[in-house]
């Protein structure tokens, strides 16, 4: 996965600036609607790199009180169990990408870890799913607010799905770590 997202990162990169050079020398609005397909797929992959970069325990030890199950933040609602039985998460959920598989592999790592992994995880889809909306800036210089619109929620609804696999996976995970206790 992780290949992948670096190599669409850098599709997308270089078909920008080939896009933004030939609408410059020709002036031809198909390159510039492909510029600003280009630039703003571009900018999706960019920014989620950097956020996963900057939230990520690894990189940044000072959120690892935040990224407790106990915060109030993480903890399970009392309507979430009804809502994801109504989405049948259960049996979409493994048709989902994983960015670092291995984060969640009970082979390597404690259930303890793997929660923590959920709350890290579920954080940075949901700071994602806000970030989509900032490609609506560009509709005020380019105009087409409703295309710039319709990415962006498609691109937050995608990223809320992995937010309901987190918080779906994590109560079986505490429930899970506690019998083995």
């Amino acid at each position: 996965m992780k290949k992948n997202i670096f190599f669409l990162f850098y599709f997308f990169l270089i078909c920008s600036i080939c896009c933004i050079v030939v609408y410059n020398v020709s002036k031809q609005g198909i390159y510039l609607t492909l510029s600003i397909t280009f630039c703003t797929a571009f900018f999706h992959f960019a920014f989620r790199l950097l956020i996963g970069l900057i939230f990520n325990l690894d990189y940044n030890k000072a959120l690892k009180n935040f990224y407790d199950y106990k915060n109030p933040w993480f903890k399970e609602k009392t309507f979430e169990k009804k809502l994801y039985k109504f989405l049948k998460v259960k049996q979409w959920k493994k048709y989902m990408p994983a960015y670092s598989p291995e984060t969640f592999d009970l082979q390597k790592h404690s259930a303890e870890q793997i929660i923590t992994s959920t709350c890290q995880a579920e954080f940075i889809h949901e700071l994602n799913a806000i970030l989509s909306f900032l490609p609506l800036f560009a509709s005020i210089i380019y105009g087409e607010f409703y295309v710039f619109l319709f990415t962006s929620l498609f691109a937050s609804i995608y990223e809320l799905m992995f937010v309901i696999i987190q918080r779906f996976n994590r109560p079986r995970l505490i429930y899970f770590s506690h019998i083995n206790k």
